[in-house]
């Protein structure tokens, strides 16, 4: 079963669920368009957090390893004062805690 919530209008109401396998085509078609309209944006990311000075903390799971360097590298390339913390996951004990990057990014 996927994960993923969905919105659906309801009578006239939205509401918010968790999506089914009904929804897989829908969302495999939302994801190639989210990859499309941001394909431009690929590895630009130090441009964009240089764009938007001051303080920013980014949080992330240590589960992916892949993810965690590319965020700690980012972090390093960009940042000022790099602080890394763990904290729990609110309402959430049973999981590992999140990782923080806090940093500056200057003009």
């Amino acid at each position: 079963m996927l994960t993923v919530p969905t919105i659906r209008d309801v009578n006239g109401t939205w509401e918010l669920s968790a999506a089914t396998a009904a929804d897989r085509q829908r969302l495999e078609r939302l994801w190639q368009l989210y990859r499309h309209d941001l394909s431009e944006f690929r590895d630009c990311h130090p441009d964009v957090l240089a764009a938007h000075p001051g303080a920013w903390r980014i949080g992330f799971q240590n589960g992916n390893p892949k993810a965690a360097r590319f965020r700690r590298r980012l972090a390093a390339d960009v940042g000022a004062g790099v602080q890394e913390t763990l904290e729990p996951v609110p309402g959430k004990p049973h999981i590992p805690h999140d990782v923080f990057l806090a940093f500056t990014v200057g003009a």
